[in-house]
């Protein structure tokens, strides 16, 4: 099943940026209250999917409110490590599968490591994550 998360990153690492940081903040939003939606309505049927999904909601949001969207460097994750973070999310969300009970809840899962992926790799990352010193001009 990670097979399908692996197509969507080589599909979406090649093709241009085009999601904003702005548009991301509001898309990372939705991706994460999902999660949680999720976990209240698996919490009857399968408790281990719903703490999963509660889990992985939790990250998701946690991770947004630690992002720096602006650029500015105000918050702990610049958009190229909250790209890193985000890939590590999706595989991790695409190996829940494997310890779940019910097969039910495995394609939602995965559904949402390929989409996240998919966000990942789409999303304008801006400047690097660190800066090379500037060399002092020489004086003559």
């Amino acid at each position: 099943m990670p097979v399908l998360t692996d197509i969507a990153e080589v599909l979406t690492r090649k093709m241009p940026d085009v999601i904003s940081p702005g548009n991301r903040s509001v898309i990372d939003y939705l991706v994460g209250g999902t999660l949680l939606a999720a976990g209240a309505v698996f919490w009857k049927r399968n408790r281990t999917a719903a703490m999963a999904a509660l889990g992985c909601g939790g990250a998701e949001i946690l991770a947004n409110v630690l992002t720096d969207y602006s650029g500015q460097d105000s918050k702990l994750f610049s958009m190229r490590t909250r790209q890193k973070v985000d890939l590590a999310l999706a595989a991790m969300m695409a190996a829940l599968p494997q310890s779940l009970d019910d097969p039910s809840h495995r394609s939602f899962f995965l559904g949402n490591a390929i989409v996240l992926t998919s966000i990942a790799n789409l999303t304008q990352s801006g400047r690097p994550d660190f800066k090379p010193k500037k060399r002092p001009q020489r004086v003559a």
